[in-house]
């Protein structure tokens, strides 16, 4: 899970430091390339040491990115990550309690808290992967790891495009090919709950993290492969409220949970057979109709693989988003990310489409007036943006005023202007100042640069 023990971190630095949209994607990206080096280079499962990956591998990584972000020096990335080496832990025990979620948040804390105190001086061992006693060794587990490979794997090819997918349902991965191979036999053969005499789906002998049968709360639940079939039978869907403390307690899908047997691989069977080709999942109907399906890991929904679409992933952010901000809340927080144009800017009363639109209006206006042709009201906004490319149109509308002034003759030249009688310099400040402050809001409000080319 990168995007969790990193993130919120960055979010969290940005603001306080100015960052941009960029700035916040490169520390990322190099967050989740350290993170993917050192897992692709090990044989490290968190499976059999009992550490929870997120929250170990996890460390460096955030911390990697913070450094990134906070551009430290290669001194203090050194002993920022030395920190971080001492600070990774996370047990599996607590998967399916409040703590399990705690530990991606202790990891961003931690990997601003290093960052911070790197940047402060403090000083940390400067061997934290390689050392005998140091991470690799000692947290990933002797003899499973290559460090030429960390080395060399770092961006060599970039990982983060491949590893990252954005989870349809609100649980463990482990349930999530298992309930597309459901959702999909169901789709296909027209059958509910009531229908099934028997649900047997294969489990990865390495699955200790599905650790309950029974799960007796909702955080249980979300690492209980029983339940999540169970839920999906009955409700046809797996969504956050699966995991409330009403449908825990659900007779219907309690009763369910019955028909539902997993099927734990041996370990000499899953030696024979590629982990990542899925496990099955097999429905046996009452009228003894039976239906296999297998999905493979690459090929769950969300994954690059198989993506699930704009609009589902939008509708996913505006439900998760209602929990905590009111409807206008929702809205503004929606149109911030999936439709830039309609975002906010510090010109309360224009938003960025609009202001754009001003800001083209303005050049015509400019051009029309300095060829006594005003045709145009620069605060009449109702238009939209010429094209396809809105920054390509303003840039050309801007361009052809400047091409027009260059041609027009003396600065000092008497001109007719809405505000009275002025040379052709003195008009112009108003609209060269207007175009500086509203290309600095725009700035603002796709989340840009604001600082000025010194050139």
């Amino acid at each position: 899970h990168p995007t969790v023990a990193i993130f919120p971190a960055l979010l969290a630095i940005g603001e306080h430091s100015g960052a941009t949209g960029r700035d916040l994607l490169e520390a990322y990206v190099v967050g989740c390339e350290v993170g993917l080096a050192l897992q692709h280079a090990t044989k490290y499962k968190q499976m059999d040491k009992g550490f929870h990956s997120t929250a170990v591998i996890g460390r460096l990584a955030c911390t990697a990115a913070c450094a990134k972000l906070m551009k430290l020096d290669h001194d203090q990335i050194v002993m920022a990550l030395g920190m971080a080496g001492s600070m990774a832990s996370g047990l599996i025990h607590n998967f399916g309690t409040m703590t399990k979620p705690l530990h991606a948040g202790m990891t961003c804390r931690d990997g601003v808290t290093a960052a911070q105190l790197a940047q402060r001086g403090f000083t940390a061992g400067d061997q934290v992967i390689e050392h005998p006693f140091g991470f690799a060794t000692t947290v990933l587990g002797e003899g499973i790891y290559d460090l030429d490979e960390m080395a060399d794997n770092l961006g060599k090819p970039y990982r983060v495009q491949d590893a990252l997918m954005i989870k349809k349902y609100p649980c463990c991965g482990g349930n999530h090919a298992m309930l597309d191979s459901l959702f999909s036999l169901m789709r296909d053969n027209d059958f509910t709950y009531e229908d099934v005499a028997d649900a047997e789906v294969d489990q990865s002998y390495y699955s200790v993290v599905m650790l309950y049968q029974d799960p007796d709360d909702e955080l249980k639940g979300k690492f209980s492969a029983k339940y999540n079939v169970a839920a999906a039978l009955v409700d046809g869907e797996v969504a956050v409220d699966t995991f409330t403390k009403d449908k825990i307690a659900d007779p219907t899908i309690n009763e369910t949970m019955g028909k539902v047997r997993t099927r734990v691989m041996a370990k000499s069977e899953e030696m024979l057979t590629r982990s990542e080709d899925g496990h099955k999942v097999k429905i046996t109907l009452k009228d003894g109709r039976v239906f296999e399906h297998v999905t493979a890991r690459a090929d769950i929904l969300g994954s690059q693989k198989n993506p699930w679409g704009f609009e589902n992933i939008k509708s996913k952010f505006q439900a998760n988003v209602a929990l905590v901000l009111a409807e206008q809340g929702v809205e503004d927080a929606v149109n911030a990310w999936s439709d830039q144009m309609q975002g906010s800017t510090p010109c309360s009363e224009w938003k960025v489409q609009a202001l754009i639109t001003h800001d083209i209006q303005v050049a015509a206006f400019v051009e029309g007036l300095l060829q006594e042709n005003i045709t145009v009201n620069p605060l009449d906004v109702s238009g939209g943006i010429p094209g396809d490319d809105p920054l390509k149109a303003l840039d050309a509308n801007v361009a052809k005023v400047m091409d027009i002034i260059k041609a027009s003759g003396s600065a000092d030249t008497q001109i007719n202007t809405p505000f009275g009688e002025m040379t052709r310099g003195q008009f112009m400040m108003t609209p060269t100042w207007d175009l500086v402050v509203h290309k600095w809001d725009l700035a603002k409000g796709t989340g840009q640069t604001t600082a000025l080319d010194d050139s």
